[in-house]
């Protein structure tokens, strides 16, 4: 499977106590956006997009539209190195999706042989640095400077890793010139220490010679399957490290997987030899496990020679179930909000099963916040008008009792009863009532990988995600105008031991510059873990003292996670914490752009509790427009 062989490609993240203990300068990437998403456009000609992901902390990696690089570098001493870093690391992914390399027909299939894979990203690596100093020599001394530390970190590191037999091949061509085609005397000089009694190793470089500084990418794919015979087959062993600057290539970004969907009741009659019918969509329950494909929409080839965004099938596949689970251990709990998750197929509550991990989103710039501002203000200043309108009207009740002032009307008709020898009144006072809407709102965001996807596979388009800061923008500009208490999170995660639940905004915490900054940081993570987000969600809403309590949710998916969390058990599980959340007294609304929705939103949230939205750029509006139409008195 995919998966299998890209958990041995990730080399495991450095912790952070890692980082202090060898004073390693931490630079994030919010700190460099702006210069180098103008960088990378400049270099695309506006074709290639760039953002950080999670992901990419193995290792940067592009699906052919967007280049993914890590939220945060600390690899050196000085944050200048880890500037010059981000800005090669970018320029590099530029030129792999430029030349080709990205193409699938290019890139041998790693689960058919592995160290073709491997031997393709080794050789292609090296073709894309000669080429960029061939059409962007004004990147050769920083190229040779991080192909120097590279090395040092190979030769400092060891070479014990999975398929060692390349290490000498990879440390070899890193010491090799690039910026001339290598001599005799300069294979003969790096291979010195290296090479094996039959010569192989120097038989490679000589054969690479034509490869480094060819004009197009298909060398490299013919002298990986010719170099692949020639050493057999390691398919069990661990890739070896990346080289840092390159990344990693990802063929499960460039190319649909093939995905066999079985539901998890039907495991028994698999081992018996019968075959699953798949069940018509009239049948309520089992259409939860009928998942559609994700890539039905997808096939397209893209217009710059990578495949589609395919950030996207990290989170709308649905994964194999496994559920052979283990409780979390103490050390899997520390500093997290646990939760129950409900097991449908045995019908019971699995206790302390999820880990939620809260954080809050550091704030940056407000560039796109205030472009969203310009661009949309006349929007804006009608949405503030429709929720004026939901103010309360102040009433005057007269002749009363008590109240908060004289009814002067009222005195003088009991004084005039007075003179005319009747009983005076006694209701001589005024009050105001006010009503009060006391209502709190917690809107949940889905942050899951599909919302890096483009509105109709277009990168012409917006990605979802931008769709979603504007929904956002414009439902707490309308909201100033309001005295309702409300909250924004986002939510993502990667299995029950790492649900991330970010928090763009508090309840008490004022819509300002700081809150602006996060909504303009938001950017698309992982998998889409719905229970959990929900459940502690509903749980910051339960402590608000509130008449009303909405939580809304955001999403484009079903909800899924690679651990077992998808098809009918992600439904059921999400299912039931909304059952909570309403028996907690907290009213539920969904609003979502998944086409299929209507196959599962049914069951999960009720009738009348969702809405789906077909033309994907009204969800902006549509935000606001469903809050006020929920909270209307």
């Amino acid at each position: 499977m995919v998966r299998d062989w890209f958990r041995k490609l990730t080399p495991s993240r450095k912790t952070p106590a890692q980082s202090a203990e060898t004073n390693l300068a931490l630079l994030n990437f919010t700190d460099v956006e702006s210069t180098l998403t103008l960088y990378v456009k400049a270099l695309s000609d506006d074709r290639l997009k760039l953002m950080s992901s999670t992901l990419a902390r193995q290792g940067s990696y592009s699906d052919g539209r967007t280049i993914f690089v890590p939220p945060e570098v600390d690899l050196f001493a000085d944050t200048r190195q880890a500037r010059l870093f981000y800005r090669l690391t970018s320029a590099w992914k530029v030129m792999q999706v430029r030349s080709g390399s990205l193409d699938i027909e290019r890139v041998p299939d790693p689960a058919t042989s592995r160290e073709a894979f491997v031997l393709y990203e080794i050789l292609s690596g090296e073709w894309i640095d000669r080429t960029i100093v061939s059409q962007w020599p004004g990147l050769a001394s920083n190229l040779a400077t991080l192909r120097q530390d590279a090395l040092a970190r190979r030769s400092t590191n060891g070479n014990g890793a999975g398929f060692a037999h390349l290490e000498p091949l990879i440390q070899s061509l890193l010491r090799l010139p690039i910026d001339r085609r290598p001599r005799t005397d300069d294979i003969s000089a790096v291979t010195e220490g290296f090479n094996g009694p039959n010569g192989v190793l120097r038989d490679m470089l000589l054969a690479t010679g034509d490869m480094l500084h060819g004009d197009e990418p298909e060398q490299s794919l013919r002298l990986a399957r010719e170099f692949a015979r020639e050493n057999g087959h390691t398919e069990d062993a661990a890739l070896p490290q990346a080289v840092h600057y390159r990344g990693r290539i990802r063929p499960d970004l460039l190319k649909p997987p093939q995905i066999e969907i079985e539901d998890i009741g039907e495991q028994e009659s698999r081992g018996s030899g019968h075959t699953r019918r798949r069940p018509p969509r009239s049948e309520p329950l089992q259409v939860e496990s009928n998942q559609p494909n994700p890539m039905r929409n997808r096939q397209r080839r893209s217009p710059i020679g990578g495949r589609q965004s395919m950030q996207i099938s990290l989170a709308d596949r649905e994964p194999t179930r496994t559920f052979h689970q283990v409780p979390l251990t103490e050390e899997e709990k520390k500093g997290a909000h646990l939760y129950q998750e409900w097991d449908y197929l045995r019908d019971m509550y699995l206790p302390e099963w999820c880990a939620v991990r809260t954080r809050r989103p550091k704030s940056g710039s407000t560039e796109k916040v205030e472009q969203i501002l310009r661009r949309h203000a006349a929007l804006i200043r009608h949405l503030k008008q429709q929720f004026e309108a939901l103010r309360p009207e102040r009433l005057r009740l007269n002749r009363q009792l008590d109240g908060d002032e004289i009814d002067l009307g009222a005195y003088i008709d009991s004084q005039a009863d007075q003179v005319a020898g009747f009983s005076p009144t006694e209701k001589l006072y005024s009050k105001v009532l006010e009503k009060e809407r006391n209502i709190a709102l917690a809107c949940l965001i889905d942050l899951s990988g599909s919302t890096g996807a483009w509105i109709d596979d277009d990168p012409r388009n917006d990605q979802v995600i931008e769709v979603t800061r504007r929904g956002i923008v414009f439902l707490c500009e309308a909201l100033t105008v309001l005295d309702d208490k409300h909250a924004v999170y986002g939510f993502s995660g990667s299995t029950r031991k790492q649900a991330e639940f970010s928090t763009v905004k508090e309840f008490d915490e004022p819509y300002g510059e700081t809150v602006k900054g996060r909504i303009n940081g938001l950017s698309p993570q992982a998998y889409t873990r719905m229970g959990p987000a929900i459940r502690h969600a509903a749980h910051n809403l339960s402590l608000q003292s509130a008449r009303v309590r909405i939580l809304m949710l955001l999403s484009d998916g079903r909800p899924n996670d690679f651990d077992g969390y998808g098809g009918r058990y992600g439904v059921e599980d999400t299912r039931r914490a909304l059952i909570e959340a309403r028996q907690a007294g907290i009213s539920t609304f969904a609003l979502t752009i998944d086409s299929e929705a209507r196959d599962y939103m049914p069951y999960m949230f009720g009738l009348g509790h969702y809405l789906v939205i077909e033309d994907t750029p009204a969800l902006a509006t549509k935000l606001s427009d469903v809050y006020r139409r929920l909270t209307v008195q």
